[in-house]
């Protein structure tokens, strides 16, 4: 790595703090992951853990004061310059002269790992990352990548972030974006106490699911525990799409059938099996399964029924398909997103899956509710969607927020599904599905959410979120409907409100402008790609509402003609 990209970086970035002070290297120590004492071989010291939203650490802006501004990028480069100099002095000073013996010989050098007292110590990738310029990245993304792989704004002027800092992304001009839409890091970007305790266990140990772990004992208890009575199994995943997948072979193992019932619009992942009942993405390619039938997206406002009896039409749909399955070898099962994200925050009808329930069980199908977008109390009210609906599933899938960026996701179930799963006769193993990282990371969340009362957060600050939008749409014709409890609010763009045409063109320009005019991140969803999603991290304040809501408004007041070659903006 040369001095002189080290140097462009630092210009880069130079304007937003300074690098801190760095101790001098000490000695490789023996190992001890366990030990408490600040002598020789202790763990070294950590910073305090920072409070997310809800404590009197976190201010009024969304972000956790103590990591500063882009304080990471900063102790990157002046730990890259500190590494520089002190290989420098190594290679002059430590590397013995070549012997005619030494070249001679053919057996490569043990290898020893070196040991994690110089934290400070980068490898070259991460030199390197530290002046990748976008155009750089960009490109390869380009070159290297199959282009079914989008990227968020690649239509006007993609971002490269580098940082986080709870509810803001930072790119590398040190440039904060607030993030209204990224449900992965639940407990906020960067959240210091997660990165900590993963921190701490990788360098303990990190192995497959094998073995016994505490991790993994305490994991499942803390997860089962956030659950109703009834759902007692669990087994530890890596994806959405990995749980979904398990949630249809075990469906198939206590029913005998393979015949599904998905929802239109819905999105659950993408392996075969699971891309085949999510209608979101099988329609675009026109792979049709035999084994699935595809029922109306419950959406009441702008949905195929609406009016007072839409719900009993939408039930309605679900009770012929468990008849026709009936006809046809018997039913597997029925899966719904609680809230349906993709197919726009669609928030299911009062009883309707108490109604569809009933149906699909007295056809001898299981009931799956997916919870990968809007579980672990992000609606506020439960930590679970599907509790609203007043319901308890056969089957539920958990992801995305669980370990706040870690890959980590589960299949809860009843007793029963799990053990006619078992008495198929075949092992069930899944390499790093409950790894003890992973699980250090799922347990860091969810210690957070309780002790921080961040679902009580979410259902306060999404009300007055609500409260607000709710406003707009009696000022700006545009926005149609607002909907959503918590932190899972859908904004539907319409424009006819009699015929609730898509705003579709509109849509693509306005969240154009919240990033280019406000640095505010937003998704669009639904059928005719004209709902914006809001489902931000947990710490998102009213604050963090206000600067969305009053962007909002400017845009709709000054949104004039929308220009001809705005396109689609992929998010």
């Amino acid at each position: 790595m040369g001095l002189q990209r080290l140097t462009r970086f630092g210009r880069r970035v130079a304007t937003l703090s300074r690098p801190r002070q760095h101790k001098q290297p000490v000695a490789p120590q023996p190992h001890r992951p366990f030990a408490a004492s600040a002598g020789s071989g202790a763990v070294p010291t950590l910073a305090a853990p920072t409070a997310v939203a809800g404590t009197a650490a976190h201010n009024n802006t969304g972000r956790h004061p103590s990591t500063g501004r882009n304080k990471m990028a900063f102790s990157l480069l002046a730990a890259a310059s500190w590494t520089l100099g002190r290989r420098g002095a190594a290679t002059a000073t430590t590397q013995p002269a070549a012997s005619a013996a030494t070249a001679s010989t053919t057996t490569a050098p043990d290898y020893t790992p070196i040991a994690s007292t110089e934290p400070e110590t980068l490898m070259d990738f991460e030199l390197e990352a530290m002046v990748k310029t976008k155009s750089e990245v960009f490109t390869a993304r380009k070159t290297r990548y199959c282009q079914a792989q989008t990227v968020s704004y690649s239509n006007t002027d993609p971002i490269m972030f580098v940082a986080g800092d709870g509810a803001y992304m930072i790119d590398e001009h040190g440039d904060r974006y607030l993030d209204t839409r990224n449900n992965v890091a639940h407990v906020g970007h960067a959240n210091q106490q997660v990165a900590a305790a993963v921190s701490r266990q990788i360098k303990a140990l990190n192995t497959n699911s094998r073995y016994l772990h505490p991790n993994q004992d305490m994991l499942s208890r803390e997860l089962l525990s956030l659950f109703p009575e009834g759902l007692d199994t669990v087994f530890f995943v890596n994806s959405g799409t990995e749980a979904t997948d398990l949630a249809i072979a075990l469906s198939r193992a206590h029913t005998k059938s393979r015949n599904m019932i998905c929802v239109d619009h819905a999105y659950h992942g993408h392996s075969i099996a699971v891309f085949a009942i999510s209608p979101y993405k099988y329609e675009k390619a026109k792979m049709y399964e035999p084994w699935v039938q595809k029922v109306p997206c419950p959406n009441t406002y702008s949905g195929q029924f609406r009016g007072s009896n839409a719900a009993d039409q939408y039930v309605a749909t679900v009770e012929a398909a468990c008849d026709k399955a009936l006809q046809n070898g018997g039913l597997g099962g029925f899966i719904v997103e609680s809230g349906l994200a993709v197919g726009g925050a669609v928030v299911l009808p009062d009883r309707y899956l108490e109604r569809c329930y009933a149906a699909v069980r007295a056809a001898g199908g299981v009931c799956i509710a997916d919870e990968v977008q809007v579980g672990f109390g992000r609606v506020g009210t439960h930590w679970w969607n599907f509790e609203q609906q007043g319901v308890v599933p056969d089957i539920v899938t958990v992801g995305k927020p669980f370990g706040n960026g870690m890959p980590i996701a589960a299949v809860v179930c009843k007793k029963a599904v799990a053990q006619s799963f078992t008495d198929r006769g075949v092992e069930y193993f899944n390499t790093y599905g409950g790894n003890p990282v992973a699980c250090a990371a799922g347990l860091s969340v969810i210690e957070i959410l309780k002790k921080n009362d961040l679902r009580q957060h979410a259902l306060d600050t999404g009300s007055y979120m609500l409260e607000r939008f709710q406003k707009l749409v009696d000022r700006h014709p545009l926005l149609g409907e607002v909907r959503g409890t918590g932190f899972f609010m859908g904004l539907e763009f319409v424009v006819d409100r009699e015929t609730r045409e898509p705003a579709t063109r509109e849509v693509s320009y306005i969240i154009s402008r919240l990033r280019s005019e406000f640095k505010i991140l937003t998704s669009i969803d639904g059928p005719g790609n004209n709902v914006i999603i809001v489902k931000p991290p947990m710490c998102f304040n009213k604050s963090n509402v206000d600067t969305f809501v009053d962007a909002v408004d400017h845009v709709l007041s000054t949104l004039g003609p929308i220009p001809e070659d705005i396109g689609n903006t992929p998010t």
